[in-house]
């Protein structure tokens, strides 16, 4: 197969729309200057990460969406993204929010009939999780997240402010939202 490679200058700043209908994608956006990115993949496999250097500038909205590919989002704190929005249909996505940097205040999710696995942030980071979900789905939560009212659960480290919290919100048709916690 053919290999494309880009390189960006890292003194500009970028609006990024990337569209993947097939292949492999191996996207490392270290040290640049992203203000807003979408990536929409159709069967593609993509693999976004930032393997060294954070955003250098805040990002308005880090958008990702997978129809029937897959898309693994690595240490996404590094983007600066103020909110994240991610859409499955019946693809997989992983959402890594491991690194110990800033982290997004919103993560708006739904899932149609794949899955997403969401990586939390350290214990010392507020989440809050609200879910709409159906019978048909699956959520696997983890033990750090408890029940706070319906289909709402926190960490230890969230105190009722939604203000300085990690929100997510997420719905759920038929498929599956597995949690994992931070490799310590």
């Amino acid at each position: 197969g053919k290999v494309w490679k880009f390189y960006l200058s890292e003194t500009k700043p970028y609006s990024l729309d990337l569209d993947y209908g097939l292949g492999n994608a191996d996207i490392d956006l270290s040290g640049l200057a992203v203000e807003r990115l979408k990536i929409r993949t159709g069967t593609a496999d993509v693999l976004l990460s930032y393997s060294a250097e954070p955003n250098k500038v805040k990002m308005d909205t880090f958008f990702v969406k997978v129809d029937m590919g897959s898309l693994q989002a690595k240490h996404i704190n590094l983007a600066n993204a103020q909110v994240v929005v991610a859409e499955v249909g019946f693809g997989n996505m992983l959402l890594d929010f491991s690194d110990k940097t800033e982290y997004p205040r919103m993560v708006e999710g739904s899932v149609g009939a794949g899955n997403l696995i969401i990586r939390l942030p350290s214990k010392d980071v507020p989440v809050l999780v609200k879910l709409s979900d159906s019978w048909l789905c699956s959520i696997d939560l983890v033990r750090s997240l408890k029940k706070i009212g319906d289909n709402t659960y926190a960490n230890a480290a969230y105190s009722g402010n939604q203000k300085n919290a990690m929100v997510f919100d997420l719905d759920v048709s038929m498929g599956k939202i597995t949690f994992r916690e931070r490799p310590e």
